[in-house]
């Protein structure tokens, strides 16, 4: 949760997190605890677009691509902590203790972000400028592709490991949940590494949509065979679980086209758009898959909570394989850049 990337600009945000995170170690009733992860919600908000804006001032345009996988292959290394390290220490000192620590280190990240991370120009209006520039961004047709891409892409990826992963390897797979845990970790990690290499590919080859394209045909692949049930606890359902998770990672290169075909000054606003899709994916597709599994149900619970057989896992992973496809397909309508800004060219 640390804020590390806030602007200077940002100062009021650059707090919330740690003072969140040491509210909630230190709640004495749910009320506060609640506050306090809203207030951990509220700070981190900022914090990756900051980081987007901040590589596209300070860095040159042909190296964003890589630096933004970078970026991504760091932030995603919180799952893998936050797993098996994470449920270590809070047993050994405590939940509370865990949550305070965390948020001693992200205040002191905020104050270090303070002292070192420079500022951005600060220009006359700017309280009200972001409106214009929101709607010279969305007005942009070349914009929407991306999104697209991102809302089908990394829609179905965090549908699959931020929720259905799991239920759907133990029950339709009829893995041990430490196995299934185990296959979603090396699926969080397949989509770290692959943000890092495909980002530093399309830098490379100077292309972005055919790098999109082809990883997109490749994810849809890897969906397929998740749908049709070919995985069992192996080294081949290991290798697919990290397969698809690398491909997924592709999508991150939305960010760079969408900076890339608006203003230099809305890079920031162009980047938070596109990866507005990821989101609204995960927010339409994950209740979607509930419902649609809701529909195959028997009636059978196990411990409390429906257990859904292998039938019932078979339309909602067909649809998921369908908004994929869909994704892939929206990666053929992105503008290519070259790896530069073309804003004054498409005027």
């Amino acid at each position: 949760v640390c804020p590390w990337a806030i602007f200077r600009t940002r100062k009021k945000q650059s707090g919330l997190a740690g003072a969140g995170s040491l509210l909630f170690g230190l709640a004495p009733d749910f009320q506060l605890a609640f506050i306090g992860r809203t207030l951990v919600g509220l700070g981190v908000s900022v914090a990756f677009l900051s980081l987007l804006k901040l590589i596209a001032l300070g860095f040159a345009e042909n190296r964003f691509a890589s630096l933004v996988g970078f970026a991504v292959f760091l932030g995603n290394l919180g799952p893998v902590v936050a797993g098996r390290p994470l449920s270590d220490m809070a047993q050994a000192v405590g939940w509370r203790s865990v949550f305070v620590t965390v948020g001693i280190a992200s205040l002191v990240a905020a104050l270090m972000s303070l002292r070192w991370v420079p500022s951005s120009p600060r220009r006359e209006g700017s309280r009200t400028a972001w409106v214009g520039a929101l709607l010279q961004v969305v007005r942009n047709r070349h914009t929407w592709p991306g999104f697209a891409v991102s809302t089908g892409i990394a829609g179905t990826f965090f549908t699959f490991g931020g929720l259905w992963g799991i239920p759907y390897l133990t029950q339709a797979l009829g893995m041990s949940r430490s196995l299934a845990s185990l296959h979603m970790s090396i699926h969080f990690i397949g989509f770290a590494l692959g943000a890092a290499f495909w980002g530093q590919l399309s830098d490379r080859v100077g292309r972005r949509r055919p790098v999109m394209f082809a990883v997109g045909c490749c994810y849809v692949v890897c969906w397929s065979l998740l749908w049709r049930g070919g995985v069992s606890p192996s080294a081949l359902s290991y290798g697919l679980l990290f397969a698809t998770g690398a491909c997924a990672g592709c999508f991150t290169l939305t960010w760079s086209a969408a900076k890339e075909v608006n203003a230099p000054a809305f890079s920031g606003m162009a980047t938070g758009v596109v990866n507005t899709g990821c989101f609204l994916g995960a927010a339409i597709l994950q209740p979607a898959f509930g419902f649609l599994l809701e529909l195959g149900w028997d009636g059978r619970m196990e411990g409390g909570a429906p257990w859904y057989p292998v039938e019932a896992y078979q339309l909602p992973m067909g649809v998921m394989v369908l908004v994929t496809v869909a994704g892939t397909l929206a990666s053929l309508l992105v503008k290519e850049t070259r790896c530069r800004n073309i804003h004054g060219a498409l005027s």
